[in-house]
């Protein structure tokens, strides 16, 4: 891999209380991710996400500290090859019209290259975005199809931030800010072959970077709804989100 939000204000899941609103009937839960009742010290379970859990665990682990409660701990074991943990959403659902919005706290560690992706369900040929930072670099870069976006900004290693994303597959458009700061507003998604396909597949690994670290990311209360609304993020949370 060559690796608005609904509510600018709001400190993603750290401040949950931002998003305590209705929303419209269309809008519904896709992924509700805590890692609560994983093992630490053991990989995730892979039941999907019923049961809020990844469908291929990669080279992952659960982890704890520094965050309170269990997480998904990224590392990097491979000299070869990049890695992923592959999360899709309730009902094997694609996204094809309306916007994905994706939140979570997450934990760059400043080693190795760390990596978020979207793709269709059921394979990753389409690249609806790829974030990811310079090897053993603090510095974020992205691509949006086939566009490159460098030097986005800059992450601090070992803070626990809120990361959310926004894309919509029929809009072709993606937003991201990192602990309140925009990364990418409303970036257009190109493809060099035309797509129907829609966002259905999250993943969480490393590239096959230079470097071996034990723990390159983590990720922890890591949610997505489908939002329906006709223009990009202007959606609300839907109220029976369970935190």
């Amino acid at each position: 891999m060559a690796v608005n939000p609904c509510m600018p204000r709001c400190a993603a899941f750290l401040s949950l209380l931002c998003f305590a609103v209705a929303s419209t009937a269309g809008d519904h839960v896709l992924l509700n991710a805590t890692f609560n009742a994983e093992t630490v010290g053991s990989p995730p379970g892979t039941g999907g996400a019923a049961v809020g859990e990844p469908i291929g665990a990669g080279t992952a682990i659960i982890g704890l500290a520094p965050f309170p409660t269990p997480n998904l701990q990224i590392r990097d074991t491979a000299t070869c090859c990049a890695q992923a943990t592959a999360f899709e959403f309730l009902g094997s659902e694609e996204v094809t019209s309306g916007t994905v919005q994706i939140r979570a706290d997450v934990e760059f560690s400043g080693t190795s290259q760390p990596v978020i992706g979207l793709r269709e369900q059921g394979s990753y040929a389409d690249t609806f975005l790829d974030l990811y930072s310079g090897n053993d670099q603090p510095y974020l870069a992205a691509y949006t199809g086939s566009t490159f976006h460098t030097v986005l900004g800059q992450f601090t290693p070992n803070a626990i931030v809120p990361l959310e994303i926004d894309a919509s597959a029929d809009q072709r458009l993606v937003s991201i800010r990192l602990n309140g700061v925009s990364l990418l507003d409303q970036a257009a998604i190109t493809f060099t072959q035309p797509t129907t396909r829609g966002i259905g597949t999250l993943l969480i690994g490393v590239e096959n970077s230079a470097s071996l670290s034990g723990d390159v990311m983590r990720i922890d209360n890591l949610h997505a709804i489908a939002c329906t609304s006709s223009v990009f993020a202007d959606c609300l949370f839907v109220d029976s989100f369970d935190h």
